[in-house]
């Protein structure tokens, strides 16, 4: 079903009286009724020759409405007939809104155009702009036989623009047939240059309120969440109110009414419109104490005594409770003409301008008379000026940034971002739009009041210092985040979405790192904090980069499927004053293992999954019998090793080999240092044959004594082995163990 409220025709007078109430930033409602209109010129041409529809006397442009309140766009049959539309046979849609429903024709797709009344020759399609291709409603007839029609553009194009709206600059495009001028409406790639006080920035949520997969082209359509408003109850009541720039007066659904308390038989004001289908609707009106809508700080912007219009003897569409009409941030009146349809008297608009950015999230209303300096406010990055100077306002759409801003980057200009403002200014938050071009922010450290996010699917590079001030997520949710920077602060650090979050700097943040979702890569020295305190959860994966060396853990907790992928490192776990933790990282190990594939859930390595027959990961415990590696007391070591290397000291010798004899036969606890090298718990030909294949190796090659290869002889023919010793190079010994030998050693043995 998509939702459409339309421009209703208004026929029967308001009345409003006001009251004002101071409350947050607060302003009083004026009237009731808009007595303007937000649109332009439309045009539309064939896609494919490119040719414009025109009504043959050189029309080829008319009056449309930019209607936010609309999911797709509807052409009136005037329009359609007059210019000659081509509609798809057989075609319809059946559009739902307030009053009932109709049943449409559907146009061939069309190349869309737009220009606001300002264009002096609309005409001429050169000074229009083409937003795409789309298939259009198309009215079966208009109001009183086409002497009252009117043709919308919706959010399909709404959505993916800024769309400027000034009240004070009007043109009579329909107020002869709607009772309402039109406003100077433009569209937008990016914000405008904006002023840095009197803004108040309501985030705004697109909405689908369309089901199925309708054939006209259809769009999202904007929602304020969290609005809340106060009836004769006293009592606040929360709703998501839709922003329709398309609805003439401001809307709530009956049972909200009754919620905040109106007494639905005593209204203050009737009004009656056409609804969708052509039936009268009928509206009552009452005064209540106020609407309020959230501001992206945290503040509210507060709307007092503004006049609800409750439709009677109908619905409003499922899932609409409140539609914010124009009458809140436009020209305004409170009575209307009956015969002309024309306002008696004019209240001027609360706001000079009003910006919905669809890319932005946000409905903007500037009031150049206000001294409201939102601390915290959102800033949205356009790079608009000419450096990428972070204090330079033009990249700020306009906006100087100020301490507590919420950073917004968006668009893909100036993508080198350098911060030239004050070392250690609090920003809340870094923010990458969805769409934007791949950033490199540079510069002066900040404070880092918020999380990061990337909305995007490039990656975004930030080498600033980042001091955190709380807690903070890292969240890598549509694109990869490369952190090169230092991370300082004593908090923690958790790495959310499903993307890859990449640590190059010289960290020293204090708290936990937790991996939540995704990955998160440990990619130069020191950039795992010292002692760090690790989590990761199922399906996640923390990788160490290969050859950083060696990270300190104070300890590690890995949850069914998580990985810790070592690479070709070393991680010493240092648990003092804790549990000893030996027997949770032997079992992550075994995890990891799998069979030798190095590819389960616990401790991995990447780098052993191409080598498997030759490396693993060593482990050892300073508490093991005789301390083999050698570790300080309370202290875990895991290394990526040569299989047989027991006492992780990066080669394979007597003394691995004594370690291993002496617990042959043996099912163990130690583990590794003991000569389990496959991780099943025992000790037997299968950890023999490993550290022989391996024996005499090392990163240096360097050679083992006849002594050790004379030992290694006598304990393969005590126990049934044979060995068999080829030319080598470089003293590299080739060691063939007979497969008969072997099963039936492991059959014995087992």
């Amino acid at each position: 079903m998509s939702r459409k409220i339309g421009i209703l025709a208004l026929s029967i007078p308001a009345f409003w009286g006001a009251d004002a109430l101071a409350t947050d930033w607060t302003y009083t409602a004026q009237g009731s009724l808009s007595t303007e209109l937000t649109g332009g010129y439309g045009a539309v041409a064939n896609p494919t020759s490119g040719s414009v529809y025109n009504d043959g006397s050189g029309d080829y442009s008319y009056g449309v409405i930019l209607d936010s309140g609309s999911s797709g766009f509807l052409m009136s049959e005037t329009v359609t007939d007059e210019f000659g539309v081509p509609l798809q046979p057989g075609q319809t849609y059946t559009e739902t809104g307030i009053g009932g429903s109709e049943v449409e024709n559907v146009t061939d797709p069309l190349t869309a155009y737009y220009a606001p009344i300002s264009d002096s020759d609309p005409d001429d399609t050169a000074t229009m702009t083409a937003y795409g291709t789309y298939t259009f409603e198309s009215r079966q007839s208009d109001p009183l036989e086409g002497y009252v029609y009117f043709d919308i553009i919706g959010t399909p194009i709404i959505e993916n623009q800024v769309m400027v709206v000034t009240p004070s600059q009007t043109k009579n495009l329909y107020q002869s047939t709607l009772g309402a001028l039109t406003a100077q409406t433009t569209l937008q790639s990016t914000d405008p240059i904006l002023p840095s006080k009197g803004l108040y920035h309501v985030p705004i949520t697109w909405t689908n309120f369309v089901s199925g997969n309708p054939l006209p082209s259809e769009g999202l359509n904007p929602v304020v969440n969290g609005v809340t408003a106060r009836g004769p109850s006293n009592t606040d009541v929360a709703n998501n109110w839709l922003f329709d720039s398309g609805a003439q007066f401001t809307i709530i659904s009956p049972t909200y009414a009754t919620q905040l308390g109106i007494n639905l038989s005593d209204p203050t004001t009737t009004i009656t419109g056409e609804g969708v289908g052509g039936s009268t609707v009928t509206f009552d009106g009452f005064t209540i104490t106020d609407i309020a809508l959230p501001l992206s700080n945290g503040d509210r912007l507060v709307i007092d005594n503004p006049v609800v219009y409750v439709p009677t003897g109908t619905q409003l569409p499922a899932g609409l409770t409140g539609i914010l009409g124009e009458n809140l941030w436009m020209q305004s009146t409170n009575k209307i003409n009956q015969i002309t349809g024309k306002p008696k008297g004019t209240d001027p608009a609360l706001f000079s301008e009003w910006y919905l950015d669809g890319p932005g999230n946000q409905l903007v209303l500037y009031d150049p008379n206000s001294s409201y300096d939102a601390p915290g406010s959102t800033v949205t990055w356009n790079g608009g000026g000419t450096s990428g100077n972070w204090s330079s306002a033009a990249n700020w759409t306009g906006v100087t940034l100020t301490a507590n801003a919420a950073l917004v980057f968006a668009g893909t200009t100036q993508l080198a971002a350098n911060n030239d403002t004050a070392a250690g200014t609090v920003y809340a938050g870094i923010t990458f739009n969805t769409g934007t071009g791949a950033f490199v922010l540079t510069g002066n450290a900040i404070d880092l009041a918020s999380d990061i996010i990337n909305n995007s699917s490039s990656v975004q590079t930030i080498d600033t210092n980042l001091a955190l001030q709380g807690n903070t997520n890292f969240n890598a949710a549509s694109g990869d985040l490369a952190v090169g920077g230092a991370i300082s602060g004593g908090y923690s650090l958790t790495k959310l979405g499903s993307h890859t979050l990449t640590l190059s700097g010289s960290n020293t943040y204090g708290g936990s790192t937790t991996v939540s979702a995704g990955t998160l890569v440990v990619a130069a020295p020191g950039a795992l904090p010292a002692n760090s305190v690790v989590s990761i959860a199922a399906s996640s994966l923390l990788q160490l980069q290969a050859n950083i060396g060696h990270v300190t853990l104070s300890s590690l907790a890995i949850t069914g499927s998580g990985q810790l992928d070592i690479t070709n490192n070393q991680v010493i776990i240092n648990y003092t004053g804790g549990a000893d933790p030996i027997a949770s990282i032997a079992s992550w190990i075994a995890g990891g293992y799998a069979g030798g594939s190095w590819t389960g859930g616990g401790i991995t390595s990447s780098t052993a999954q191409g080598n498997s027959l030759s490396y693993g990961i060593g482990y050892a415990d300073s508490a093991d019998p005789g301390n083999p590696a050698g570790l300080n007391g309370n202290q875990i070591e895991i290394m990526y090793t040569l299989l047989g290397d027991a006492n992780l000291d990066g080669k394979v010798n007597g003394a691995d080999f004594t370690l291993m004899a002496s617990h042959f036969n043996d099912s163990v606890t130690a583990g590794w240092d003991e000569g389990d090298f496959n991780y099943d718990g025992k000790v037997n030909g299968e950890d023999f044959i490993l550290l022989a294949d391996n024996f005499n190796q090392s990163a240096a090659q360097s050679a083992v004594s006849a002594a050790d290869l004379a030992a290694l002889d006598a304990f393969a023919a005590a126990n049934g082995f044979s060995l068999t010793s080829v030319p080598e190079p470089a003293s590299f010994v080739l060691l063939a163990i007979s497969a008969a030998s072997l099963i039936r050693r492991t059959r014995r043995i087992a």
